[in-house]
């Protein structure tokens, strides 16, 4: 075992208390004001970063009574406030169960991609530069980073908290029952280039309860190849699994 010896210098004891004093008092403010302002506005309760490690779900009910459940290996951001709901996912898959409130609109930030629901309930999954949008219940709008003001909100902010909702430019709605991806080109650090809404389709509530099975712990595969399988397995384990041949 190794010991550390501590030698006291021989400052007078008052130095000493104000030198330790100083920053603990100003730790006790800082303290004092966020629980003053958590306590005086409750929507800022469940503000904060949530994440799931590989393999692992997790559930939460924000301030507001939406719902949140992480997938494997995600990450989000809670950013509420008087005037909005912003929820910024930084990685991984995410089910929202929205609670309905038309004054201020839920809205989910990802890569640069943006969906936007006031009360309704999706899933967002960010791979890449892609963001894929499943709706389950009612309708959202989407919207994507505008490569004309990309020079002043670069497509990190919105990951931040710190995008503008004014350089987003809209790209249509998807109702209950259909899905898309908004495909974002690689940034290349000249302000990204144009977002498109790829793939979007109806699929039948059996497909719906397929792509949503691993709320259960389960993962359901219909007519995919193998490599898609062991891709999408990959995601919930820190094995390596390769296919030789």
């Amino acid at each position: 075992a190794t010991r550390a010896r501590l030698e006291w210098s021989k400052c007078p004891s008052w130095r000493w208390a104000s030198l330790v004093a100083a920053p603990v008092a100003v730790a006790l403010v800082l303290g004092w004001l966020l629980l003053v302002r958590t306590t005086q506005d409750p929507q800022l309760a469940t503000n904060g970063l949530y994440a799931t490690a590989v393999g692992q779900q997790r559930e939460a009910e924000l301030a507001d009574g939406s719902q949140v459940i992480l997938n494997t290996n995600s990450q989000i951001k809670v950013d509420y406030d008087a005037g909005y709901r912003r929820v910024h996912l930084l990685q991984g898959e995410a089910l929202f169960t929205v609670a309905k409130d038309p004054s201020r609109p839920f809205r989910v930030y990802a890569g640069q991609g943006r969906i936007e629901a006031v009360g309704t309930a999706f899933s967002v999954h960010l791979d890449g530069t892609n963001v894929s949008v499943m709706v389950t219940e009612g309708r959202v709008s989407l919207a994507s980073l505008s490569p004309v003001r990309a020079g002043t909100v670069r497509p990190s902010a919105i990951s931040s908290g710190a995008s503008s909702d004014a350089a987003m430019d809209s790209l249509g709605t998807l109702a209950a029952g259909r899905v898309a991806t908004i495909h974002s080109p690689q940034d290349d650090g000249a302000g990204g280039g144009v977002s498109t809404l790829e793939a979007v389709a109806t699929v039948p509530p059996e497909e719906l309860a397929q792509r949503l099975a691993w709320r259960e712990g389960v993962l359901m595969f219909s007519g995919e190849t193998l490599e898609d399988v062991v891709r999408e397995f990959g995601r919930y384990t820190t094995l390596t699994i390769e296919i030789p041949d």
